[in-house]
């Protein structure tokens, strides 16, 4: 920045020091009687920290102004050189800056200042950084590099923008309003891509939406993407112009009493709510609604008069009560431009009611290419005859040339049936946008867990009737809606403890009234009640053959029942004092138990014989926990752990709070895994540690911290999952397969839910005292000290992994699939029961030969060529083989003659022909040379029907149709589709910079969906035409990995490179869902035989499973 502008600066804080109006009008005339030019910009400014105050804004909003004035050009942050202040915010400046290294060039540099609350400031920095990292669009500003310098500051660089805001840009180039429109247009689609990624902009304005010239066409980029949300939460968002600061200091006015960020003349009326959650995607809508009226108007939507030295009370008050004055009575020069279709458009956009708003951009950007158009607009599609108008105007020339009498004829045919034809389209088109939209926003909603909110939103789609719920993009997204947890116990008095009880399909628990109760696990009847004797039950424990349950007591006494006869059994005295846990040997004949004095005890069962007493420092201890293999842990108030052995001495002393931790947290649960791999500690505080097992000591693994003090822990009996429970009665499932992608000293619960990892319920009122999952994990239950047994239903979840080594997946059915492993050359089934898998050995011979198996799901099943060793030094020849389903195994239907070698196994039209790749020795060809060749060979009749040769150096991504009779692909920037009865080829697309990430036919064969990388979209061809594109739908998320098809061809899947699933509408050719998937680098994606689950295989082997039958049941919080 300029001196001149540092001087203006200054000059603004001498002037707010003089508080007579006069005085002060006269300091500025004769401060800047050399450049009146600036007297305005001041005065703005002055007026703004005077509207502030009013506001009942402190001194601080002074302290911070003058704040943002420090100096910081010519030093180096990071690897950049600041040069000039370009902007300034409550929290930081935005500067110019130069890239140092790896390359040099201009960028945006925003600083976060260094004597803020540091660990609040740097989680809202990291979680806007992720944000930012999560969009990529070209019309958005991209993130170039985050950090923090040496010297203190953190930072994110942005691409520089070399332009000027929206508003300015359109009034210097004196834009037409089409032109204005399509810009807008630009900025539409920046807004959704953010919505897609669950990201609501809440301050888009001309100063936010900047335009670059690109080859001398204007390019829009929208800036300030949650830089305020970032640095102060729900806080503040900040201009990034400082010739803006006027809205700038009345919108830290608004937020800093609770209120939600933007900036006033564009916020909507729901932004003015203390309720943050009533703000979502549909205020930025208003928002591109207010956008749009100033780029129409060149006035914002409510007068400058109506706003000045008004209160936030004030402004409220008239944004949520008062309509803005059409556009066009608001710029009368252009009423026949404005009034009609652009007064409906921006009148829809900024409804005060959310409802009765466009319900994503999509619908917003749709009605405003249709006016470009000149087609109908969905919110005034009028009367017939405006149609008519608009139909005689589009062709104009054909009227004129038939005469009057023609152009009667012609308006009143169309007339005659216009009205019903365009209201039954306005219908069906306004279902399935809103539709779309409502699936989009739940997607969204899903993805930031807010699954109330979710389900409400779908609510709204299941009322379209069963076409909608059958929608395999709506079961999907309500699949992702995990069950609430139900209470099928009430106990009059708090319940301290619970176990699992299997072999009798049973739950016990203790409670604070000193009686012991068995329940059902699946119905919640009451089993056996009884009156323990023991005051207050703190713990139990279950024998490993199921026979006794001992129960702890406040009483210092330890209790035996018997389970089959359900009387007690004997009892000791194991304290003076309470005993709070107790833990059986893996053998049954000892226990171990622990209460409130200091050391665990041993004691053999059944002489009660005191064994051992384990030190513990003298400190009292709080649980302790047992495992299979016969080892044992308990924990103290101090945070320690001790972990040892029923055969031997403590074997290790573990500190489950790290250095940076200052104070210690009582240990309040323990858990082992059923194989001893893990081992989870809970503590006070909200603290949680993971432990591995190695060699010979357990080690950290991740720290997870929670909100409130962690109350009980319980691994799933297949070691995927921890359920663990809050003092708040939150119950959390936590997947263990996936790792953390960037290990921290402490994982935020915040960090578990934007990677996808774990899941949220509130199940209780207050402290969860026990978990226990049913047998098979189909089911947990919980209990809690409000006296309530909850159970989660368990068997639909939202993702299932399977860690297995597969390269491949194909469907038997939708509860079997066949995985092809092993570097190829294996092939092994999975069957998939509720949560349990099992994989039992396929017959097949595993190949002797190093090369790979090659396997593809044809019209007739399941096919597989094996290559097969003839001798120790001859040559490979390749049996080719067709599942059985009857025999459980695959058969030997014929052999490729051993001069040919196959390459690529594409597809089986019928039970005797294979359409291969292979090469071929020549005798024409030079020594060592091979022909390749593509053909059709007939196992009956062991001789190929047709051949072709061809180059297959850039041969990729061979595909058969459904029915057997096409295959597709592409070579040479060319894409053939080729009959598999003769072989003819005919070419369907070609082009110069020609880059396929896939092709996909679609169920009735008579589609292909082809992803192209260059201009990212993906596009329908009908097979019948080649050549001839029939749609297009712009492509979300990068280079797309794999596409699947609906059953009904309604809805395109695609899986992204990214992560990320997507389905798009094939009747509005948009976006409908995305859903983050817990899963690293993709790579297939199958949909079941009956659509009921869809399965995804990445790079590593693991397979995650996502279910989509139309049974899964909504309610989750």
């Amino acid at each position: 920045m300029s001196e001149s502008h540092d001087s203006l600066e200054i000059l603004f804080a001498q002037a707010i020091e003089i508080k007579d109006p006069k005085e002060q009008e006269a300091f500025l005339q004769r401060s800047l009687a050399h450049d009146p030019d600036r007297i305005p910009t001041l005065r703005e400014l002055i007026s703004d920290h005077k509207r502030a105050s009013w506001m009942d804004s402190t001194p601080q909003v002074v302290r911070d102004t003058l704040r943002l004035f420090e100096d910081l050009r010519g030093k180096q942050i990071g690897p950049f050189l600041v040069e000039n202040r370009i902007g300034s915010g409550g929290m930081g400046d935005v500067y110019l800056a130069k890239q140092i290294t790896p390359v040099r060039r201009p960028v945006a540099l925003k600083l976060i200042y260094r004597d803020l609350d540091q660990r609040q400031v740097f989680e809202r920095f990291q979680r806007e950084k992720q944000m930012l990292a999560t969009m990529e669009h070209p019309n958005i500003a991209r993130i170039i590099d985050a950090g923090t310098s040496d010297t203190g500051y953190s930072y994110i660089a942005m691409e520089y923008i070399d332009g000027e805001d929206l508003l300015s840009h359109c009034k210097s180039n004196r834009l037409d309003i089409p032109a204005r429109i399509q810009l807008l247009l630009q900025c539409c689609r920046a807004v959704q891509h953010a919505h897609q990624k669950g990201i609501i902009h809440r301050d888009i304005k001309p100063n936010n939406v900047l335009v670059a010239l690109v080859d001398q066409e204007p390019m829009i980029k929208v800036i300030d993407f949650g830089i305020a949300k970032a640095s102060l939460g729900d806080g503040v968002r900040e201009s990034n112009d400082y010739t803006s600061s006027v809205v700038s200091i009345l919108s830290n006015a608004i937020t800093g009493r609770g209120n939600s960020p933007g900036t006033p003349p564009y916020m909507s009326p729901e932004q003015f709510s203390k309720d943050g959650d009533l703000v979502d995607a549909r205020s930025d809508i208003y928002s591109l609604g207010a956008l749009l009226y100033v780029l129409l108007t060149e006035s914002p939507p409510f007068d400058r008069w109506q706003l000045d030295d008004k209160s936030i009370d004030e402004i409220r008050e008239l944004v949520q009560g008062q309509d803005p004055v059409l556009p066009s009575r608001r710029a009368p020069s252009l009423a026949a431009i404005l009034k009609g279709d652009l007064d409906a458009i921006v009148s829809k956009a900024m409804h005060r009611d959310v409802e009765k708003r466009y319900q994503s951009v999509a619908q917003l950007h749709e009605d405003l290419r249709h006016y470009l158009l000149g087609e109908t607009v969905s919110c005034n599609a009028g009367s017939s005859w405006i149609q008519i108008c608009k139909i005689a105007k589009r062709n104009r020339l054909l009227i004129g040339a038939s005469g009057v009498a023609l152009a009667g004829l012609f308006i009143a045919l169309i007339g005659l049936s216009m009205g019903w034809l365009m209201a039954d389209k306005q219908r069906r088109r306004a279902m399935v946008d809103a539709m779309d939209a409502n699936l989009l926003t739940a997607s969204m909603q899903v993805q930031k867990h807010e699954f109330g909110i979710a389900a409400e939103t779908l609510g709204r789609v299941a009322n379209a009737g069963d076409p909608a719920q059958r929608r395999l993009d709506y079961r999907l997204l309500r699949s992702q809606i995990p069950q609430a947890p139900r209470s099928f116990v009430s106990h009059p008095t708090k319940i301290y403890f619970g176990v699992g009880i299997p072999s009798q399909r049973a739950i016990a628990f203790g409670c604070k009234d000193h009686s012991i109760e068995l329940i059902d696990s699946d119905t919640g009847k009451e089993l056996w009640r009884f009156d323990a004797g023991q005051n207050e039950i703190n713990g139990l424990a279950v024998s490993p053959d199921e026979q006794l349950l001992a129960s702890a007591g406040d009483d210092g006494t330890i209790k035996f029942w018997d389970l089959d006869r359900k009387q007690l059994a004997s009892g000791f005295q194991a304290s003076r004092q309470s005993v709070f846990q107790v833990a059986w040997s893996p053998d049954g004949k000892s226990i171990i138990a622990v209460g409130n004095e200091p050391n665990a005890k041993l004691w053999s069962i059944p002489d009660f014989r005191l064994v051992r007493e384990i030190e513990s420092s003298g400190v009292a201890l709080e649980c302790v926990a047992a495992g299979r293999q016969g080892q044992f842990a308990f924990g103290d108030e101090l945070g320690q752990v001790r972990i040892g052995s029923f055969d031997s001495e403590i074997l290790q002393v573990f500190n489950s709070m790290d250095s940076e931790t200052t104070s210690s947290k009582a240990c309040s649960c323990l858990a082992f895994s059923d194989s001893g791999k893990w081992m989870a500690v809970g503590q006070n505080g909200g603290y949680l540690t993971i432990l591995q097992k190695g060699t010979e000591e357990y080690f950290p693994s991740e720290r997870i911290r929670f909100p409130q003090h962690v109350t009980s822990v319980s691994f799933s009996h297949d070691e995927l999952e921890l359920a663990i429970g809050e003092d708040n009665g939150q119950l959390h499932i936590l997947n263990l397969h996936r790792t953390m992608v960037v290990p921290k000293p402490w994982t935020e619960l915040s960090d578990l839910k934007e990677q996808r990892r774990i899941d949220s319920w509130t199940a209780h009122r207050k402290r969860i005292s026990g978990i226990v999952w049913s047998k098979i994990n189909s089911s947990l239950s919980s209990f809690s000290e409000d006296g309530t047994v909850a159970q989660l239903d368990l068997e639909s979840p939202r993702f299932r992994t399977y860690p297995t080594q597969a390269f491949n997946i194909f469907f038997l059915s939708d509860q079997e699939l066949l995985l092809l492993g092993d570097q190829n050359t294996s092939l092994t089934r999975l069957t998939f029961e509720p949560t349990v898998s099992k994989l039992p050995e396929l017959r097949i011979e595993p190949s002797q030969s190093s090369q790979s198996l090659h396997t593809i799901q044809g019209t007739e099943g399941l096919f597989c060529a094996k290559p097969v060793q003839g001798s120790k030094d001859g040559p490979v020849h390749w049996s080719l083989m067709r599942f059985d389903p009857r025999e459980d195994q695959f058969v030997t239907v014929g052999e490729l003659p051993k001069e040919h070698q196959l390459v690529h196994l594409i597809g089986c039209p019928n039970l005797n022909q294979w359409l291969i790749r292979c090469t071929r020795t020549s005798d024409t060809a030079p020594i060592g040379k091979q022909e390749t060749f593509l053909g059709l060979w007939d196992t009956q009749k062991n001789a190929f029907i047709w051949t072709t040769d061809f180059d297959s150096s850039s041969f990729r991504h061979a595909e058969m149709s459904p029915n057997g009779r096409l295959m597709v692909y592409e070579q040479a920037t060319k894409i053939f589709l080729v009959d598999s009865n003769t072989g003819a080829h005919r070419q369907i697309a070609h082009g110069p910079d020609l880059s396929v990430s896939h092709l996909k036919f679609s169920p009735d064969s008579k589609l292909l969906a082809v992803a192209l990388n260059e201009n990212g979209t993906i596009g329908g061809y009908r097979v019948a035409d080649p050549g001839k594109k029939i749609w297009d739908i712009r492509m979300h998320g990068g280079p797309i990995r794999d596409l699947c098809w609906s059953k009904d061809q309604q809805i395109l899947l695609s899986l992204g490179g990214d992560g990320r699933l997507r389905t798009y509408d094939l009747n509005s050719l948009r976006i409908s869902s995305e859903i983050a998937l817990p899963i690293s680098d993709p790579k297939h994606l199958r949909l079941g035989v009956h659509e009921q689950s869809v399965l995804v295989l990445d790079n590593q082997g693991s397979i995650l499973r996502i279910p989509c039958s139309d049974s899964t049941a909504i309610g989750a919080e």
